[in-house]
Protein backbone atom coordinates (compact mmCIF):
# COMPACT_ATOMS: atom_id res chain seq x y z
CA UNK A 1 0.00 0.00 0.00
CA UNK A 2 1.10 3.90 -0.46
CA UNK A 3 -0.28 7.26 0.29
CA UNK A 4 -0.22 9.88 -2.05
CA UNK A 5 1.62 12.96 -0.75
CA UNK A 6 -0.81 15.48 -2.38
CA UNK A 7 -4.23 13.62 -1.34
CA UNK A 8 -2.45 13.05 2.78
CA UNK A 9 -1.98 16.89 2.44
CA UNK A 10 -4.99 18.16 1.08
CA UNK A 11 -7.43 16.14 3.35
CA UNK A 12 -5.43 17.12 6.31
CA UNK A 13 -5.35 13.44 7.31
CA UNK A 14 -4.80 12.11 10.74
CA UNK A 15 -1.65 10.22 10.45
CA UNK A 16 -1.08 7.70 13.62
CA UNK A 17 2.58 7.68 12.57
CA UNK A 18 5.22 9.31 10.60
CA UNK A 19 8.05 6.87 9.86
CA UNK A 20 11.46 8.45 8.18
CA UNK A 21 13.70 5.90 7.09
CA UNK A 22 17.37 7.31 6.64
CA UNK A 23 19.42 5.62 3.78
CA UNK A 24 22.90 6.42 2.45
CA UNK A 25 23.31 9.29 0.48
CA UNK A 26 21.09 11.85 2.62
CA UNK A 27 17.98 10.79 1.64
CA UNK A 28 14.25 9.76 3.64
CA UNK A 29 11.74 7.89 2.78
CA UNK A 30 8.54 8.37 5.04
CA UNK A 31 6.28 5.53 5.71
CA UNK A 32 2.46 6.58 6.99
CA UNK A 33 0.45 4.81 9.13
CA UNK A 34 -3.49 6.10 8.47
CA UNK A 35 -6.44 4.47 9.76
CA UNK A 36 -3.65 1.33 10.83
CA UNK A 37 -2.88 0.89 7.11
CA UNK A 38 0.80 0.72 6.59
CA UNK A 39 2.69 2.41 3.17
CA UNK A 40 5.45 5.08 1.86
CA UNK A 41 4.81 7.90 0.73
CA UNK A 42 4.26 8.99 -3.31
CA UNK A 43 4.49 11.56 -5.74
CA UNK A 44 1.22 11.35 -8.16
CA UNK A 45 3.39 9.07 -10.44
CA UNK A 46 3.71 6.32 -7.95
CA UNK A 47 6.91 7.09 -7.13
CA UNK A 48 8.33 7.28 -3.63
CA UNK A 49 8.62 10.71 -2.46
CA UNK A 50 12.48 11.49 -1.29
CA UNK A 51 12.96 14.08 1.51
CA UNK A 52 16.43 15.74 2.03
CA UNK A 53 15.78 16.76 5.93
CA UNK A 54 13.88 16.53 9.00
CA UNK A 55 12.85 20.00 7.87
CA UNK A 56 11.74 18.98 4.44
CA UNK A 57 9.40 16.91 5.99
CA UNK A 58 8.40 18.66 9.01
CA UNK A 59 7.56 21.48 6.12
CA UNK A 60 5.30 18.54 3.76
CA UNK A 61 3.53 17.56 6.83
CA UNK A 62 2.53 20.40 8.29
CA UNK A 63 -0.98 20.86 7.65
CA UNK A 64 -1.75 17.21 8.69
CA UNK A 65 -2.27 15.86 12.71
CA UNK A 66 0.61 14.04 13.06
CA UNK A 67 0.55 11.78 16.56
CA UNK A 68 3.84 10.40 16.39
CA UNK A 69 7.00 10.17 13.95
CA UNK A 70 10.32 9.06 14.20
CA UNK A 71 13.63 8.84 12.11
CA UNK A 72 15.02 5.29 11.56
CA UNK A 73 18.81 4.54 10.87
CA UNK A 74 21.06 1.82 10.65
CA UNK A 75 24.69 2.78 11.35
CA UNK A 76 27.77 0.71 10.49
CA UNK A 77 29.71 1.84 13.12
CA UNK A 78 30.42 -1.33 15.02
CA UNK A 79 31.16 -2.62 11.82
CA UNK A 80 33.81 -0.46 10.67
CA UNK A 81 35.86 -0.60 14.17
CA UNK A 82 35.81 -4.19 13.87
CA UNK A 83 33.24 -5.09 16.47
CA UNK A 84 30.73 -7.53 16.36
CA UNK A 85 29.05 -7.60 12.97
CA UNK A 86 25.79 -9.19 13.94
CA UNK A 87 22.43 -7.31 13.40
CA UNK A 88 21.92 -4.40 15.03
CA UNK A 89 18.76 -2.56 16.29
CA UNK A 90 18.44 0.44 13.88
CA UNK A 91 18.24 3.53 16.01
CA UNK A 92 15.17 5.31 16.31
CA UNK A 93 14.89 9.29 17.51
CA UNK A 94 11.80 10.68 18.44
CA UNK A 95 10.96 13.37 15.92
CA UNK A 96 8.17 16.63 16.79
CA UNK A 97 6.60 17.10 13.12
CA UNK A 98 4.03 19.92 14.51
Amino acid sequence: MSFELESITSQQLNIQQLIAHSYEGGTLLVEAIIAGESGYVVDNHQRPVHFRSIQEIKDGFHSCDVSNAVLIYETAYDEMIGLSQEAQEPSQIPIQIN
